[in-house]
């Protein structure tokens, strides 16, 4: 095929494969995009319509929400006003009933009732008050007399150390007295005296007595006399050496400490605590006699008192913090209804309470108020999520509650793809918190397979899939095509070739035989042979492509035969001999011994050998040496032809097994043939159930090598 034919070869493949194009599209893109359309303005309709659901139901859970934790607290002010209506008409709050009502509610942190203008409460007891303790001004001792008996008590105690006449105007001074308070401070006086003395039992024995009669009276310090006598006798009798009588007095003080059996202020509180360890801390060194090693319990008292400090601490902050606003916004006066509530958030210390407050007027007019205090880590940690979890939160659902300062109440960290969908917030502020609800988006492939828009989402998805499809089966096939078309066209071109040299040389050659221009006859006869050996040529390609094609049709039948793969091996070498002349070929043949016979078509062997032969001198260098090995293997006959020639590139060596298939080599090009004999040597290899298989080395060698069955089914001859 010359180039201008060649050009216009492709000019009109190219144009027929823009016309299937256009076709293609013209039939099936069209609608393909008009459905592409209408699947994404499907898509967009129900986002929108799943988009009003989702703020519908996302309103839903915010007022729902608003409206459950409105009845928590609503439950809550049912409970004070209950204890308003059980409060005696005196006004006096009941703390064992207020006590009980609140045990079992976690949610309220503390009760309290208004008193005139303070604060108290009424379930819980606190270590120590603000302030500290002020003496009145007033002499303590009611008569000038005392004031001189003791007077000269101390002259004696201190500066003459006549300790028996200090206890004797002691005794006398306390005879005349009649306060307590004076009392319990002339005992504590005549406990030093015994101390000075010596006498530690009796100094014992009036700390004991101070501490039973005069428990609650304060001393010149302002302490109560109870507590400092009973701090006195444990240090009195650790110096005596008892451990254990020391250790049990300091235990009963710390537990009637901690249990507020004294009223103390703040500063006083920490003086006593402070000497109370520093006792422990000394009776921890001892070995106590009663089996315990050190004093164990020290520590679980300090632990305790931390805890009660705290709550301590806390509670004073409130009352500090909330008396006023309380007062001020319950405004408490008659002309108010009967009942009414006030919800109160106080910023106390940076973080802020809140206070349910209830007035109430009771029988005689009086105005009582009682209130909570919320407990916000319960609200936050147990209340909120058990409601939030009645709600049912789909799964691209996300919930938080944050405060003013916008920290997180309730909530996980949300992932990037979140968006807020509604906002809230609680009924007058209270919790003064903000409500907030998220869309989380899904990811692309599990919006895929939910949701209405799914259906069009597949339907797309399989549009475009067919359109890919349909654009590659056109594209190959139109590929196909051209390549079958090119194909068809070099083999023509070839097979033309392969004819006409031929037919040429055997006309010729007639012609001047025919003429009597050939006087030699010698020449004669070489003409002749050139003539047989050029119809031979033309006689084997015909055949290939006759095999071929019959092959193609399924036409083509093998007549199985038991030959002697010797002899017939033997035959096509003579031959192919013959057809080689005397130019420098040659043809070995290795056969073992004593071959069994083998049962094949012998007119396939002949092809396939004489193809095998024919490659092997064509690609061949100028002195072609062909080499055939048959033996037996087993149940196998393994034929092998080897040749020393150009070889075959490793890429290529599955595809010289193809149709018009030709390694693309300068060398390969300016050798004859048509590509079809080694495509024909595989079908029949296969067609006797045996296998073909190359080892090659690019410009060295290539060796096939053939396995074929010795026996074969002779009633199934179809190949």
């Amino acid at each position: 095929m010359n180039q201008s034919s060649l050009k216009d070869f492709f000019q009109i493949a190219f144009r027929s494969k823009v016309k299937v194009t256009l076709l293609f599209l013209l039939s099936f893109g069209i609608p393909s995009a008009f459905l592409l359309f209408l699947a994404i303005r499907g898509i967009e309709n129900d986002q929108a319509l799943l988009e009003q659901r989702l703020l519908a139901e996302h309103n839903r859970i915010a007022n729902s929400l608003v409206a459950e934790v409105e009845n928590v607290i609503s439950s809550v002010e049912n409970d004070l006003i209950r204890l308003l209506d059980e409060t005696p008409d005196n006004g006096g709050p009941d703390r064992s009933l207020s006590g009980i009502r609140f045990e079992s509610s976690l949610l309220v942190d503390e009760v309290f009732l208004i008193q005139g203008d303070d604060l108290v409460y009424p379930g819980t007891v606190l270590l120590y008050s603000e302030g500290d303790y002020q003496p009145s001004g007033q002499n303590r001792f009611n008569t000038q007399g005392i004031e001189n008996i003791i007077a000269g008590a101390e002259r004696n105690e201190f500066q003459l150390k006549d300790y028996n006449r200090a206890l004797e105007l002691y005794s006398l001074a306390l005879d005349s007295s009649v306060a307590t308070d004076v009392k319990a401070d002339l005992r504590m006086r005549l406990a030093r005296v015994y101390i000075r003395k010596g006498e530690m039992v009796r100094a014992i024995e009036t700390f004991d007595l101070v501490a039973q009669r005069f428990a609650n009276n304060r001393l010149p310090g302002g302490l109560p006399g109870g507590l400092v006598a009973r701090l006195e006798s444990v240090k009195l009798t650790h110096q005596l050496g008892d451990s254990t009588e020391a250790k049990n007095r300091l235990v009963d003080l710390f537990q009637k400490l901690l249990n507020s059996s004294w009223s103390l202020s703040r500063t006083q509180f920490r003086f006593v605590r402070s000497q109370i360890e520093t006792l422990a801390a000394e009776l921890a060194k001892l070995t106590i006699p009663d089996g315990s090693d050190s004093f164990h319990l020290a520590e679980t008292f300090r632990e305790r008192a931390d805890s009660l400090v705290i709550r301590t601490d806390y509670l004073l902050a409130v009352k500090a913090g909330v008396l006023s606003i309380v007062l001020d916004s319950t405004g408490l006066s008659t002309e108010r209804p009967t009942i009414y509530r006030r919800l109160i958030s106080v910023n106390l210390d940076k973080k802020t309470m809140l206070v349910i407050a209830i007035v109430a007027s009771n029988r005689n007019d009086d105005i009582a108020v009682a209130g909570t205090i919320i407990n916000q880590a319960e609200l936050a940690t147990s209340v909120l999520p058990d409601l939030i979890d009645g709600n049912e939160l789909g799964d691209n659902t996300a919930l938080m509650i944050k405060s003013e300062n916008r920290s997180t109440i309730y909530g996980e960290s949300l992932p990037v793809e979140s968006r807020l969908t509604v906002t809230a917030t609680f009924k007058e502020g209270f919790p003064p918190w903000r409500i907030e609800l998220y869309q989380v988006d899904p990811d692309f492939f599990e919006s895929l397979i939910s949701g209405q828009q799914s259906f069009y989402i597949y339907a797309l998805i399989t549009v475009m899939l067919a359109m890919i499809f349909g654009a590659i089966m056109t594209t190959r096939m139109m590929s196909r095509e051209l390549e079958l078309a090119r194909m068809k066209s070099d083999f023509v071109s070839t097979v033309s070739h392969e004819f006409r040299s031929p037919l040429t040389s055997i006309r010729q050659l007639a012609e001047m035989l025919g003429s009597d221009r050939v006087s030699s006859e010698e020449r004669r006869k070489r003409y002749y042979d050139v003539i047989l050996e050029q119809s031979e040529r033309l006689s084997l390609l015909v055949s290939n492509i006759l095999d071929l094609a019959r092959i193609d049709e399924q036409r083509f039948n093998l007549e199985y035969e038991e030959v002697d793969i010797s002899q017939l091996l033997n035959t096509i070498v003579v031959r192919a001999r013959k057809q080689g002349g005397e130019e420098g070929i040659a043809i070995r043949l290795n056969i073992d011994d004593e071959l069994p016979p083998v049962s094949v078509d012998p007119d396939a062997i002949t092809h396939i050998m004489t193809n095998l032969i024919d490659n092997a001198i064509k690609y061949s260098n100028e002195s072609p040496d062909v080499a055939i090995g048959v033996k037996a293997d087993g149940r196998e006959l393994v034929i092998t032809v080897s040749d020393k020639g150009i070889g075959i590139p490793k890429g290529e060596i599955d595809k010289v097994f193809e149709r018009f298939y030709r390694v693309g080599d300068e060398f390969t090009r300016k050798v004859k043939g048509s590509g079809l004999g080694l495509a024909l040597v595989r079908e029949l290899v296969q067609a006797h159930s045996g296998t073909i298989k190359i080892l090659s080395e690019p410009k060295r060698s290539s060796t096939f090598t053939i396995r074929l069955p010795m026996s074969n089914d002779k009633e199934n001859n179809r190949g």
